[in-house]
């Protein structure tokens, strides 16, 4: 072995201080989303509490959309190849 070569402890040091280095990166980064969730609800419910108004959900509605645009698409296919239904 040549006197340059790293020993074995200093390369597992090297690895886990990039292991840790990556972490808190992500640790940041998950709890910036965090913060930007929680001033996005506070600003919605702020704005339902001074509205009165109950808000609507998106996600039932897009389901709607999205089954009755697959119909749609699914009757269009039938229409164009001459497929009926049973």
């Amino acid at each position: 072995m040549g006197e340059k070569e790293p020993k074995e402890s200093e390369v597992v040091q090297a690895l886990k201080a990039e292991y840790e280095k990556q972490l808190r990166e992500q640790k940041e980064n998950y709890e910036n989303q965090i913060k930007e969730i929680k001033e996005d609800n506070t600003r919605t419910i702020k704005a339902i509490l001074s509205s009165g108004a109950k808000p609507f959900k998106e996600t039932d509605n897009e389901e709607e959309n999205e089954e009755s645009e697959e119909e749609k698409a699914i009757a269009n296919l039938r229409k164009k190849y001459g497929i009926k239904r049973r």
